[in-house]
């Protein structure tokens, strides 16, 4: 009996467990979208199944701008490219191929809880509105091509596209772990070889937007968020995107349902 009873309490102590833990996913969900924001992520990103990387989707940025109730759209676009830099100390120009992700500047003032906090080197600066052929870098990719603060490199895209980036930035270490740093969690010094440039910028290189990671969005007040969501996701659907919009919503049911099935596997 007493094996029993105790027994008993290890489950109900899990399940007290568990539902602590729900309880702080959910604040965590809620400080980062807020009750005005939701993201449109490729449409597979909800299915359990999947696994791997983040899934690049096409996008028209204009027709999710000129959804009824949206204020603010925000981008994440990635593509490789070929990437010069200065020479090394035998004088060889360092150059090669390396990923390239293009930001909307608002990702940093309408949604700083989604990138967290992007420390530079002292005397850096991050993308802003209005940047076109700047970059911001990690020390790593700094060091690579063996670049600083003020030098410029050039970058190639789509055929005879190209630009001639100045470095704005150079990110510093970060003390925080990834899970504090949302999006800025591919954004460290220690992330690889990325180099960083405005949307802009992404745009006059690649025209064709067929290499959206995720777009955030902030709704205008007096809209709900979840059916500006759902008019979002249906206007890029009707012109072929294969997106899905989610909502801070849509996340916790996946917490619920998940912790639901922890918590019936313990009760059982």
């Amino acid at each position: 009996m007493l094996g029993v009873c105790i027994g008993i309490a290890a489950v109900v102590g899990l399940i007290s467990i568990g539902l602590s833990l729900q309880a702080m996913m959910k604040g965590e969900v809620s400080k980062v979208f807020g009750v005005d924001k939701f993201v449109v992520m490729d449409q597979d990103m909800m299915n359990q199944q999947r696994h791997g990387a983040m899934k690049e989707f096409a996008l028209n940025m204009d027709t999710l701008q000129g959804v009824e109730g949206v204020k603010t759209v925000a981008a994440v676009r990635q593509r490789t490219a070929f990437v010069q830099g200065g020479v090394n100390a035998e004088g060889k120009a360092q150059q090669g191929f390396m990923p390239v992700m293009g930001l909307s500047p608002e990702l940093l003032t309408e949604f700083s809880a989604f990138t967290g906090d992007l420390a530079l080197e002292p005397g850096g600066r991050n993308i802003q509105v209005g940047d076109t052929e700047v970059a911001v870098l990690g020390a790593n990719v700094a060091e690579r091509l063996v670049v600083g603060l003020g030098d410029s490199f050039l970058g190639g895209g789509d055929g005879k596209n190209e630009i001639l980036a100045t470095v704005i930035g150079i990110l510093a270490a970060s003390e925080e772990s990834d899970a504090d740093q949302g999006f800025a969690s591919g954004m460290s010094s220690s992330s690889g070889d990325t180099v960083y440039i405005p949307y802009a910028t992404m745009d006059k290189l690649w025209p064709e937007g067929n290499d959206f990671l995720v777009t955030a969005v902030k709704i205008l007040p007096g809209y709900e968020v979840e059916d500006v969501a759902d008019r979002a996701e249906e206007a890029l659907k009707a012109e072929g995107s294969r997106v899905t919009a989610i909502t801070s919503g849509d996340i916790t049911d996946v917490i619920d349902e998940m912790l639901a099935y922890i918590n019936i596997f313990l009760g059982g």
